[in-house]
């Protein structure tokens, strides 16, 4: 089949590599993860505000003096995490991208250290809403919105469950050119082990007075156990993951919250797919007819009464083929322009892709 025409341009920053540093800044108090963990979250922030889309509108570095408009992050210093009991002092920060009418805050606050750092991340889409995003907060606070909404919580940051110790991370980001797209992924021996996409559909259904965007935000475990669901076809195509979060229909949210059960369940990513299966796990190898691997586009549905049924597109992304292994890249013929994660398929830069 002939190579996908992309439907948007993108900015992209790739295999950015952050050493292994398994010390502690400060000394290990046992709420801190390690500093390969932080550079790793610093270097996200940063690869995203380069782009004209991104921007952080306040924070805070755990000080009086660094709480307040802007960017407060500048070293692993400023991010300070605390256990989640009491009123310690601790860092947050509100990235918003008024394209998408969103505003992510990550609340660094764990359980324990054991998880391997867990910020708590939160949303609001202020245009949407009607109301005026994330104002406040402190060095003991964290700020608050009237839409929040509580996505993610108990994540180590960029590992599975039970091993908090120093790695070495190669991640990557990719902002498209408009402001709707972006994704962050990130690796450790030659495996995903987190992946962000905040975006807005393409075809949406009709009805929608404000366009459906989705929020993911995952760890990834080495197997898929708690970090998981990998980005598999058994962890996002064959169960409705719940881990979208949150989905707008139009005028008012619709919770999709992985921690608590009264909320709806989640919706599947779908693919093409006969006698039974999506195409990608039909077919083991490239294409007989022009000898290159299969890219089959990625959908979005829902089975929950109320929400159910087809709700759109995702831009360039494409299933693969299943036994393809996370780092490949394609054309075969060696020009790099899109890469393998796990069973997706994202457009690439053309670099050789980074995955260790």
């Amino acid at each position: 089949m002939p190579l996908p025409v992309l439907d948007k341009a993108y900015t992209f920053n790739t295999n950015n590599v952050i050493p292994l540093d398994g010390g502690f800044t400060p000394s290990n108090d046992g709420e801190q993860p390690t500093n390969d963990r932080k550079e790793l979250l610093l270097g996200v922030k940063n690869a995203l505000m380069a782009t004209a889309f991104w921007s952080v509108k306040i924070s805070s570095n755990a000080t009086t003096p660094g709480t307040g408009s802007g960017d407060n992050w500048t070293t692993i210093a400023d991010t300070l995490w605390a256990l989640e009991t009491g009123t310690p002092n601790f860092s947050w920060s509100v990235w918003q991208n008024t394209v998408l009418d969103l505003e992510v805050l990550l609340v660094l606050r764990t359980n324990s250290n054991d998880e391997g750092g867990t910020p708590d991340v939160y949303i609001s889409r202020p245009v949407l809403s009607g109301g005026s995003g994330f104002t406040g907060g402190a060095a003991n606070a964290r700020p608050t919105a009237p839409d929040e909404s509580f996505i993610v919580d108990n994540e180590q940051w960029g590992w599975g469950a039970g091993d908090p110790t120093g790695k070495a991370w190669v991640f990557s980001t990719m902002v498209s050119t408009d402001g709707e797209v972006t994704r962050v992924v990130w690796f450790n021996v030659n495996e995903i082990r987190g992946f962000w996409f905040f975006e807005r559909l393409k075809n949406p259904v009709t009805g929608m007075s404000s366009p459906e965007i989705v929020v993911k935000m995952r760890a990834v475990g080495q197997t898929g156990g708690a970090g998981g669901p990998d980005a598999t076809y058994a962890g996002l195509h064959d169960v409705a993951s719940s881990v979208f979060s949150p989905q707008y229909d139009g005028t008012s949210p619709v919770q999709q919250n992985p921690q608590a059960l009264s909320k709806p369940p989640g919706i599947y990513m779908t693919s093409e797919g006969f006698n039974g299966q999506p195409c990608g796990q039909q077919f083991s190898t490239f294409n007989d007819v022009d000898g290159e691997f299969g890219f089959f586009p990625v959908g979005m549905a829902s089975l929950f009464a109320g929400f159910a049924g087809r709700h759109g597109e995702f831009y360039d992304m494409w299933w693969g083929i299943d036994g393809n292994a996370t780092g490949d890249s394609y054309p075969v013929s060696g020009t790099n322009l899109f890469i393998q994660i796990n069973d997706l398929i994202l457009p690439w830069d053309g670099t050789l892709p980074v995955v260790s």
